[in-house]
């Protein structure tokens, strides 16, 4: 999606100018990391036929999924990230959801606050690296 495409997306589906603000921060900073693309799923519960969210995928050969799901209607983040991926991290930015075990998507991080969106891209790029198999290499 183009920038202007993901603009609309998020000012369609959000719920506040303050909260778009920032999951359009986010976006965009990640955008620029590079080798990324940001892209909705389909859905038939939409009139549009489009998700309620944004996915940010590696744009290389794709072996897994999104690293990251984006839900403007709430600032909402969920990363690839396991409670071990994010084992040195501060606690105070994230919550880790209850799933089932071996499940990769355990890290959420509501973009809350300005230092709360450059937080979740380091985040993201950390989800980045796992994926591009950055982990096997250190």
């Amino acid at each position: 999606m183009s920038s202007a495409e993901v603009t609309v997306f998020v000012e369609e589906r959000g719920r506040g100018a303050d909260t778009n603000a920032r999951v359009l921060d986010y976006l965009e900073r990640v955008r620029s990391l590079g080798s990324v693309e940001i892209v909705t799923g389909t859905s038939s519960r939409t009139k549009d036929g489009l998700t309620d969210y944004l996915m940010i995928r590696d744009d290389g050969v794709r072996r897994y999924g999104a690293v990251a799901y984006v839900k403007p209607a709430n600032g909402g983040l969920t990363l690839r990230l396991t409670k071990e991926d994010v084992a040195d991290v501060d606690p105070v930015r994230i919550k880790l959801r209850d799933v089932r075990p071996g499940h990769q998507y355990v890290v959420n991080c509501p973009l809350r606050d300005a230092e709360t969106v450059r937080f979740a891209v380091d985040l993201t790029i950390r989800a980045l690296r796992k994926v591009r198999g950055a982990d096997d290499e250190a």
